[in-house]
């Protein structure tokens, strides 16, 4: 198993970010890791979403995706992927 690079992760993320605003809402997230591949289990998603997601001023939650890559790496391998 090789992990996905940053240009994979980011690429991953854009397919679900259409207008390419650099976010993603929270329930697109959810349902992407509930429906495609293998489902996660209710405790999974909560705990990336409270590492991922952010309030924005109108209330919703998101995703700032390049933002949640950048602390996937360095948590995972302790760089910033290049």
């Amino acid at each position: 198993y090789q992990p996905a690079s940053a240009s994979e992760l980011l690429s991953a993320f854009r397919a679900l970010d259409p207008e390419r605003t650099g976010t993603i809402s929270r329930e697109c997230m959810e349902s992407a890791l509930r429906h495609d591949g293998e489902p996660f289990e209710d405790e999974e998603l909560e705990e990336m979403m409270s590492a991922a997601a952010v309030e924005t001023a109108t209330g919703s939650m998101v995703i700032p995706y390049e933002l949640y890559i950048n602390k996937i790496l360095l948590f995972c391998f302790g760089t910033d992927g290049r």
